[in-house]
């Protein structure tokens, strides 16, 4: 039996390594021959597990020690801890490495990448030790990820698996804070002939150590390229400098333009331990350096027109508004309605000029007969057409009224030292009333059957109060003879 023995942890030896030999001659010291080979297979059995990367081999997991590794500026290196454990069976492996985060590799710390070992049988802790940059003190906090992966020699991947490394700015270059960088201000304009926009961004609340921001552009309704030039870069201070800088901005007038276009600028990623305030954008406007050119719009100066009977004569107005580029003119003429041209007014026609670069207002004039005295109101109609130099039409048409002279007036007041006399020299005293109505029913069209929009005064109580004056307020199309509209489209006379 021990020849037996003796051959089987030989074949053990050779494919399984070195075995637990004690323990199995233990065994065999007490005769305990199926123990003892059953030991060796087991272990042999393990080795073989170990061998081909089975995580129950009891070679453990590997992972970080923390998820969050806090570390000043000032300490020049972060240790970062990784562990071993669950297991020491065998040699084992793992890579690491560093990505940015709001630090940058290079400018906050130095970036690492690597791998750590353990041998068999070992579980302590391995450091990775990484730079801190001291060169620049920043204000706040800053951070960067360090990621184990690929482990080998049969470890398992451990928790976590991945970490960060929190920086805290030791802000110290000057003593003080770095400060805060803004626009100096929240809207910007040009004209397009300046050929160049100068944008200011400041530094306020500090001045520890070099600073600095980045600016760009964005297309608004001004196109860059077109409108003016794209720009981007990066604004800078030194330490201990508060002075304000100027981004300048070219901006163009190869393609002049009327109106205005705008653009956006807009500050980002400040450096130096700086925080960015407010404004960090801004609107640029860029006003066109084009005059804009039109012949403009022709049109009467209202669309209803109102005279007396007794006037003689009506005065119309034709404007010429919105541009004056270029002579233009107009062709106008009269036509009947219940007023007829030879009885009623004379028919007129003719055409209105304007050289260029004239806007002023022309005018005509109708003639109104005064004979035969009219018994109501009767209407004829005015129009423009044709108008010429690309001009366009507005109002074009309009109605005019002539209304009823009405009887003339043998009231006079005036005014004699400190008081008022009548038509015959006597003192007057006023005893006035306010009676209302005609300021809206006759133009809204619901003047009702007594006139008055159901308001009509009681003119006999009037009487007994011995009132010598009214208030009358009346709406301006009364006053002025025009024609009102109702909400039907028809129209009527407003005046009472």
């Amino acid at each position: 039996m021990p020849a037996l023995l003796n051959c089987v942890l030989v074949q053990l030896e050779t494919e399984c390594g070195v075995l637990r030999v004690n323990t199995i001659i233990r065994h065999l010291r007490h005769g305990i021959f199926a123990i003892a080979v059953a030991a060796a297979v087991a272990a042999c059995g393990a080795s073989n597990k170990a061998a081909t990367g089975n995580t129950d081999s009891g070679a453990g997991s590997v992972g970080l020690s923390a998820t969050s590794f806090p570390v000043s500026q000032t300490a020049g290196t972060v240790q970062v801890a990784v562990n071993r454990s669950g297991g020491s069976v065998g040699a084992v492996t793992i890579e690491y490495a560093t990505s940015n985060d709001t630090a940058v590799a290079g400018t906050d710390y130095a970036a690492a990448s690597g791998t750590l070992d353990w041998v068999d049988g070992d579980t302590a802790a391995k450091n990775l030790s990484i730079p801190i940059s001291t060169a620049n003190g920043w204000r706040g906090t800053k951070s960067f990820n360090v990621t184990l992966s690929n482990p080998s020699g049969g470890a398992a991947m451990g928790t976590p698996s991945a970490g960060s490394v929190v920086i805290t700015g030791s802000d110290t270059a000057a003593g003080g804070t770095s400060g805060t960088l803004k626009l100096t201000a929240a809207t910007y304009t040009v004209a397009q002939g300046a050929g160049s926009l100068v944008v200011k961004v400041g530094r306020t609340g500090g001045s520890s150590g070099a600073v600095g921001v980045t600016y760009t552009t964005t297309d608004g309704t001004a196109a860059a390229g077109t409108d003016y030039t794209a720009g981007s870069g990066t604004v800078d201070w030194a330490d201990g400098d508060t002075a304000s800088k100027n981004m300048t901005i070219a901006v163009s007038n190869t393609t002049p333009f009327s109106g205005s276009r705008t653009f956006m600028i807009a500050l980002s990623a400040p450096t130096g331990g700086a925080t960015i305030g407010t404004p960090s954008s801004a609107t640029a406007t860029i006003n066109g350096s084009s005059v804009a050119t039109s012949p403009g719009t022709i049109a009467l100066s209202a669309s209803a027109y109102g005279v007396k009977q007794s006037a003689r004569s009506l005065l119309v107005t034709v404007n010429r508004n919105g541009g004056s580029s270029g002579a233009a003119t107009v062709h106008y003429a009269t036509s009947d309605g219940s007023a007829l041209a030879g009885t009623n007014y004379t028919a007129k026609q003719g055409t209105l000029s304007w050289a260029a670069g004239v806007s002023t207002a022309q005018t005509f004039a109708v003639s109104i007969n005064a004979s035969p005295a009219l018994s109501a109101s009767k209407t004829f109609t005015i129009t423009l057409s044709a108008a010429t130099g690309g001009a366009t039409l507005g109002t074009s048409t309009a109605t005019a009224t002539i209304n009823l002279a009405g009887a003339a007036s043998s009231t006079s007041v005036r005014v004699q030292g400190n008081h008022l006399i009548d038509a015959n020299g006597n003192t007057l005293q006023l005893r006035g009333a306010d009676v209302s109505g005609l300021e809206f029913a006759p133009i809204d069209g619901s003047p009702g059957s007594d006139g008055w929009g159901g308001q009509k005064p009681n003119l006999s109580a009037i009487a007994a109060w011995k009132i010598n004056a009214l208030r009358i307020p009346l709406n301006e199309a009364s006053y002025l003879g025009y024609m009102t509209y109702n909400t039907d489209g028809s129209q009527h006379n407003p005046d009472p």
